[in-house]
């Protein structure tokens, strides 16, 4: 601690903290901003501090709305995502290196050996992203970012004033991740109320989706209510039991408090508590993906004809056909792969560090390609799952990238993350 005040004013950092509410809650207001504590000093004991430009908070808990759940002797709070604005070279640096994954790790850990099971997530970033984010035509974080809360800051060069307006598509990345997290369960939360917590808030990231795709989002879960409320279409869209659940999960999400699940369930049963939510979730992410999907792509591969031809298809063979139109119109074009590597081409031949085009350009590129692959394999895993019988012979007239699943779960796990580690950049 003494070494790092040579440094850096400690002092400084935590009366920052003071100024924001990162929980509605005095007493989870109080622990979060223990997190946030522990997490930046780890940071700025590995991170040399003349290469930091800004360090900023977003995520639920830069609204005020961080959430911290106890039961018993366990206690679950919300993810802490912390983004640090770098100089450009030492961003690469710190890319290539893998220092924030191994940061967010030890930090993690940490935590965990004191009782407390959060997940915090740095993320490096510089401003010269936005060239990407630009290309890629994605604005969801950008959005997201306009809210954050700096807690350290070098003469605010790096506070981003311009708004921006998340697409159709990032509403639709948005049920993606959806998916992701209800497959992958098992493997993101071991405590029974981290599932819980997980459920209720990835079906209120569906109904987020929903807002952004019909170009209203909103930053807080208060706000997403209220629009709801007061939106004819969305509130005709969604049923009375759905928005019910909107309103009960919403206050859990706010408060923390376990009694709100409770009553939307009508059990204390923690166990039969998750199954009834997982079969909520699923049935929404089939309601949304499909209205998604339908509206985007349905007319490019004669989605309305197929079905026409086909009246007794299921709800999840009509999803595999609109699948196949949208990877088949989503494959990235070579022209875009070669727009991203003249650019790092430019900037390392400027910089003359031409180890920017040798290392940075392949994780890019293979990213970009990443990211389909990564989509079409949790789909079509969730797909598959909910299908007693496959129908071969639609398959065999689909064009998606993967008809036959060979991969465990564990292995889709690491391919998702793979595609999603640089989670600001395009």
């Amino acid at each position: 601690m003494n070494q790092l005040r040579n440094h850096i004013d400690v002092d400084k950092i935590n009366g920052e903290l003071i100024k924001y509410d990162l929980s509605k809650d005095e007493k989870s207001n109080a622990l979060l901003k223990y997190i946030v504590k522990i997490s930046v000093l780890k940071l700025l004991s590995c991170i040399p501090i003349k290469a930091i430009k800004d360090i900023q908070i977003t995520g639920s808990i830069a609204n005020g709305e961080g959430t911290v759940i106890k039961s018993d002797s366990q206690v679950v709070t919300s993810d802490v995502d912390i983004v640090v604005y770098l100089g450009f070279p030492y961003f690469i640096i710190a890319t290539v290196k893998g220092i924030f994954k191994n940061l967010s790790q030890e930090v993690n850990s940490f935590l965990s050996s004191r009782g407390l099971k959060t997940h915090v997530c740095f993320t490096g970033t510089t401003k010269i992203t936005k060239l990407f984010s630009y290309f890629s035509g994605s604005h969801i974080y950008d959005f997201e970012f306009m809210k954050n809360k700096s807690i350290y800051n070098q003469g605010d060069r790096y506070i981003e004033k311009r708004s921006y307006m998340p697409t159709k598509k990032d509403a639709l990345q948005l049920t993606f991740t959806v998916i992701a997290d209800y497959l992958f369960l098992d493997l993101l939360a071991q405590l029974d109320i981290e599932k819980v917590y997980i459920l209720a808030k990835r079906f209120l990231t569906l109904i987020h989706a929903l807002l952004v795709y019909e170009g209203r989002p909103k930053f807080s879960y208060e706000e997403r209510v209220i629009f709801v409320e007061m939106s004819p279409k969305i509130s005709t869209f969604l049923s009375e039991s759905e928005k019910e659940f909107l309103r009960k999960f919403t206050r859990f999400k706010l408060s923390g408090e376990l009694y709100h699940i409770f009553n939307a369930f009508k059990s204390t049963d923690i166990t039969q508590i998750i199954s009834l939510q997982k079969k909520l979730l699923v049935n929404m992410i089939l309601k949304i993906l499909c209205y998604e999907l339908q509206e985007l792509y349905g007319s490019k591969l004669g989605y309305e004809q197929k079905v026409a031809n086909n009246p007794t298809l299921l709800p999840e063979e009509r999803l595999i056909i609109l699948l196949d139109a949208f990877f088949i119109q989503n494959r990235k074009p070579v022209l875009n792969n070669f727009v991203y590597v003249f650019v790092l081409a430019v900037i390392s031949i400027l910089t003359k560090r031409f180890y920017i085009l040798r290392e940075v350009t392949p994780l890019l590129t293979l990213r970009l390609s990443l990211i389909n692959v990564a989509n079409c394999l949790i789909c079509l895993t969730f797909v598959f799952n909910m299908m007693s019988k496959i129908n071969k012979q639609l398959l065999q007239h689909v064009k998606l990238p993967i008809k036959k699943l060979t991969f465990s779960l564990n292995d889709i796990f690491a391919i998702w993350n793979q595609a999603n580690q640089f989670k600001y950049l395009p």
